[in-house]
């Protein structure tokens, strides 16, 4: 609005200055203070030689000038005004629910899990991550709540997200109802786990939880296997480092 404004007086000078030449007046007077009286002159003789046109270019190099700053102003002003959450909405790629626990996958790469209750599903469903699509962009995740397992919703819940480095407050997530982890931390880049306090007491099938990691720590110390479970495979292919 103001560029529109200052736009508007710079041309309704150019007319006004249109008259006053094409009527033989003059743009400045001569007469002031004494003083003054010998940089007046100067000033009026100059823009006295000055043609129509000249005066008319400058002019319209000025308003062109103006336009420019105010131009960039206003990109800088909608720059330093964005909304904080516009910012976080575009940050991020996916989002969605998986059970009740509401999950979202941003450009950094990492997969954020709210508190929620994972999905009643069938034994077996389940064979990979439900973030497999994502697999080449995530690399950590953050668990914001406590997040509890159905008696097999938390089947192949991280497997196959190969670049998954971290998992941030492990500890968040209740199996103490789940009757299967099968293939839950499978085939991921998954280094360190500690499960200490992990409740597995009525887990029932263990198969294939750590298949091939490269694991440098794994702390299970609270674990109870006893012979009736399904331990299958549960350390298959495991590269201790």
């Amino acid at each position: 609005m103001k560029k529109v404004k200052i736009i508007s007086r710079l041309l309704c000078i150019i007319l006004w200055i249109h008259s006053l030449l094409s009527s033989g007046g003059t743009v400045f007077a001569t007469e002031e203070v004494v003083g003054n009286t010998t940089a007046i002159e100067t000033m009026t003789s100059s823009f006295s030689e000055k043609t129509e046109k000249e005066m008319v270019g400058e002019l319209l190099e000025t308003v062109e000038s103006s336009s420019e700053i105010f131009s960039n102003s206003e990109s800088e002003i909608i720059s330093e005004s964005r909304d904080p959450i516009e910012e976080q909405l575009s940050n991020i790629i996916a989002e969605g629910e998986y059970g009740s626990v509401v999950w979202k996958v941003t450009k950094d790469g990492i997969l954020t899990l709210e508190e929620g209750i994972l999905p009643n599903i069938e034994k077996g469903h389940q064979t990979q991550s439900p973030w497999i699509d994502f697999s080449e962009i995530i690399q950590n995740i953050d668990i914001r709540g406590v997040i509890t397992s159905t008696d097999f919703g938390a089947e192949s819940l991280f497997s196959g997200l190969t670049n998954l480095k971290k998992i941030n407050n492990l500890n968040k997530i209740d199996l103490s109802e789940a009757r299967s982890i099968r293939h839950l931390f499978s085939f991921t880049n998954i280094q360190q786990l500690y499960l200490p306090g992990c409740d597995v007491s009525r887990v029932e099938d263990f198969a294939f939880v750590f298949k091939g990691l490269n694991l440098k720590g794994l702390d299970l110390s609270n674990w109870y296997f006893s012979k009736d479970k399904n331990l299958e495979n549960i350390f298959d292919d495991v590269k201790p480092e």
